[in-house]
Order: structure tokens, then sequence, then C-alpha cells
């Protein structure tokens, strides 16, 4: 069996680090990008099985990489949990695994990313093209 690979998209050094550890600890793949735009550039070149997203990002909030994330076809079903302080504005209509608020717990983060992996990929809500 291949190395589930885990895109983590967080510009705190320290947050992003963790994360990394947690996901290698359990056995997968981690590529950290710190930008919105380093994410998309990085899912596009390599799609990963699970992104890892904060939402406030120094260049591209990350509803806006969620939005562009499931713009692409091959980007589309790919899981995400979002990662932020606060769950406010987190809903079903964003296509989202789960929501992991910080400070996170590592059995918490653990189980999500583990659940998230072996889930069927979220429902993807494209917008109609004019």
């Amino acid at each position: 069996m291949s190395v589930r690979q885990v895109l983590i998209v967080e510009d705190d050094e320290d947050i992003a680090a963790l994360l990394a550890l947690r996901v290698t600890r359990q056995g997968h793949g981690a590529t950290i990008a710190r930008t919105g735009a380093e994410a998309l550039d990085r899912a596009r070149a390599a799609a990963p099985d699970l992104i890892l997203l904060d939402l406030g990002l120094p260049d591209i909030h990350g509803w806006e990489v969620l939005e562009r994330l499931r713009d692409d076809e091959r980007l589309a079903s790919v899981p995400v949990l979002v990662v932020s302080i606060s769950d406010a504005g987190v809903s079903t209509e964003h296509a989202v695994q789960g929501h992991i608020t910080k400070p996170f717990g590592a059995a918490d983060l653990d189980r999500q990313v583990a659940d998230a992996l072996c889930a069927p990929p979220p429902i993807t809500r494209r917008k109609a093209r004019p």
C-alpha cells in the first residue's frame, strides 16, 4: 500500500510543524504550503489524498483556496479538513470533510485525519458556468 499524502496549508510555522508531525506519525507523507497560492500550486502538481486548510492565510483566504480546489476537476473530490481558530462560517455547503478548532488535541486531529482518508469524497457544489 502506498503512503497517503497530506497537504498542510498553514502559515504559522509551529502549527504547520505540529500538524506535519502528527500526520507523519500516522504513517502518511506531509507537504507544507504557507500561502494559498503555494497550496494551489502544490495541489495541482501532485494531487494530495487530504488537505488540512487554515483559513487565515496571508495572500488568499482559505475559502477562496477551497473554491479554486473545487473548481479543478482533478482536485474537486480531495477531502479537506479546515483547521482554524473558529468554526464560524464552516457549513456543509463548503464541501469540507470536517473542522479542527485551534488549539486542537492530538487525539482529535489523528481521528479526523484517519476518518477523512477513509471517508467517501465530499459532495461538491460547483458553480454553474455561464
